[in-house]
């Protein structure tokens, strides 16, 4: 057998699933070519750790081929290492498609980097031939099965846009994109739903990139995707936690099982009649509060949107009833002032708009009235996206 078929069937043999690495490439010297490089991250395990890419080639979301230098530098080192490379794919039922470690039995230096660069094209090549199996998607579920995979000390790199659309985050959900971040982490701890990430150091790449049929979020809804997923790996005990964001990228291409498309929250029209005219102003139109105060999470869309709505109270000399409202934590004394803080700063907002102070009544039901829902699950335990919908405003409209 010639040495170029040597190493084709050798180079074969590494790339498919369960392979056992073989010892010594770890300690390699200075003029050796594969010596540890930079990999231009600064939350990785460092170079020669196993790493496990979680890959989201789905519906709604870019195409996650090629990978970014950065992560594609990361794989260089694991494989230079004889480190584990496990690929997950990301879809409603996550599951490991591809486990591979290096594998050289060359003497010689060019030989040895020939068999490296033959795995790293193999195994870009597994990368890009990921495809979705199952409809929806399950981030959480594929950062779990990334877990109990991926050795102590290990990278666990998500390359995917964040969006999961099953339970216990459905992101299809109107509050779920404006949920607070730390009270999302905080009710997965609760309902022992966190995956356990201590040790792994998780790289989360494109998170809030979309793709055809799924709209674009805006930046502010990115920002807080971001933000949520952070939040989630280091309460799962992250050893640290990057983000890298990407170029705009085509969709998966072929065909995929659906996934469901989540809408950003829109303005409200609360001008359609002047009767019963009852509007709820809370995150899924722009008007989220932080936790626990009267703090709007962004002033600056809130004032924009409430710009649209002040000139047609103006011109109909409407009166207007603003009702503030919480979840059910805290005691219910301070949870009705903070409603009524909640009312005022909505009223402020409308009379530096130039709507009369006058025409502006604010009060605050605390955690109850007709616009509150349960936000507790059948444990007690607070529920993100039913808290936030309860940390709100309704604005009531009286034409006159």
């Amino acid at each position: 057998m010639s040495k170029k078929r040597q190493v084709t069937n050798r180079i074969a043999h590494i790339v498919v699933a369960a392979v056992t690495a073989s010892a010594g490439l770890g300690a390699c010297s200075a003029k050796n070519p594969l010596a540890p490089a930079a990999t231009g991250l600064t939350c990785s395990a460092g170079a020669g750790a196993a790493v496990t890419l979680v890959i989201g080639a789905r519906a709604n979301t870019f195409a996650p081929a090629p990978v970014p230098d950065p992560i594609s530098k990361l794989l260089n080192e694991a494989a230079k290492a004889s480190a584990a490379v496990r690929v997950i794919r990301l879809d409603g039922r996550p599951a490991v498609t591809l486990e591979a470690t290096f594998h050289s039995s060359s003497k010689n230096s060019d030989s040895l980097t020939h068999d490296l660069n033959l795995f790293l094209t193999r195994l870009e090549g597994e990368i890009a031939s990921v495809r979705a199996k199952a409809p929806e998607a399950d981030v959480l579920g594929a950062l779990s099965l990334a877990a109990k995979v991926t050795p102590t000390g290990g990278t666990i790199v998500l390359i995917d846009s964040g969006l999961q659309t099953v339970e216990p985050l459905r992101y299809e959900d109107a509050d779920m994109l404006t949920a607070d971040p730390s009270s999302v982490t905080q009710y997965l701890r609760s309902t022992m739903q966190l995956p356990d990430l201590r040790g792994a150091s998780v790289v989360l790449v494109g998170t809030g990139a979309t793709a055809s049929p799924q709209s674009p979020l805006p930046q502010s809804l990115v920002d807080n995707l971001v933000q949520t997923w952070r939040a989630i790996a280091k309460g799962a005990g992250a050893s640290c936690v990057e983000d890298l964001q990407i170029t705009s990228r085509a969709a998966t291409s072929g065909v995929l099982p659906s996934v469901s498309i989540v809408e950003s929250p829109s303005a409200p029209n609360v001008f359609g009649s002047c009767s019963n005219n009852n509007a709820l102003l809370g995150p899924a139109e722009g008007f989220g509060f932080l936790p626990g105060t009267a703090t709007l999470s962004d002033p600056a869309k809130t004032r924009d949107i409430l710009s649209g709505i002040a000139p047609a109270i103006i011109e109909k000399r409407a009166k207007v009833h603003l009702v503030g409202m919480t979840d059910s934590e805290g005691a219910e004394s301070a949870n009705l002032q903070l409603s009524k803080a909640r009312a005022d700063a909505v009223k402020a907002i409308l009379v530096a708009l130039g709507v009369s102070a006058d025409a502006i009544d604010a009060t605050g039901v605390g955690s109850g009235g007709p616009f509150h829902i349960p936000d507790r699950d059948g444990h007690g335990v607070l529920i993100p996206t039913a808290a936030a919908h309860n940390r709100a405003v309704v604005l009531q409209v009286q034409c006159t």
